[in-house]
């Protein structure tokens, strides 16, 4: 049995740069998420933490619908409106002046990334046997693995910088991120 670093070419490996694209944003999200919401946006700790466990309440909630639009509608296309809007949302985090605000586009942000994630799994048992399906989710994982460490790489030197500008940046990046994830 060969181990291969990267899934074979096609759409497996079209899937796994896209997982690379929006994990790169999100890694460099996580790390600077909570300073950007309290020094840039003016929230408090308890006001973010608040919003956030609110919104991941939601998407919780949401994903097991969103699953089943994919199985409908069919998951790649699911997919993609669902990168698009998991970009928007981020994107929305850079006008944010508020609790309330902030709280709807965490929410936006949540309920997307958690169907994204269902409709994801849908297109996997769409594009391999059974029998691949573990090698490709090691390989997806992996490629999640990487592009968060690539991230947090990058928002540790947002958060070095401690501008409000590399601040914003890293979300760009991310809304980008995810921008590309669609595109794939």
């Amino acid at each position: 049995m060969t181990v291969s670093l990267v899934p074979p070419a096609g759409p497996q490996r079209v899937l796994a740069l896209a997982q690379f694209a929006n994990s790169v944003g999100d890694g460099a999200y996580y790390v600077t998420s909570a300073l950007y919401f309290t020094h840039v946006v003016g929230l408090s700790p308890t006001r973010v933490g608040l919003g956030l466990t609110v919104a991941w309440a939601v998407g919780s909630v949401v994903g097991v619908p969103l699953g089943r639009v994919a199985d409908r509608r069919g998951p790649r296309g699911t997919a993609v409106v669902l990168a698009l809007v998991t970009g928007l949302a981020v994107a929305a985090f850079l006008v944010v002046h508020g609790f309330v605000p902030f709280v709807a586009a965490a929410c936006a942000y949540a309920a997307a990334q958690s169907g994204l994630a269902a409709a994801r799994q849908a297109l996997l048992a769409g594009l391999v046997t059974p029998a691949r399906l573990t090698g490709l989710l090691a390989h997806l994982q992996s490629t999640l693995n990487a592009g968060l460490a690539v991230g947090a790489g990058l928002g540790g030197l947002a958060l070095h910088a401690g501008t409000r500008a590399a601040y914003l940046g890293v979300f760009a990046v991310d809304a980008a991120g995810f921008l590309l994830c669609a595109g794939l």
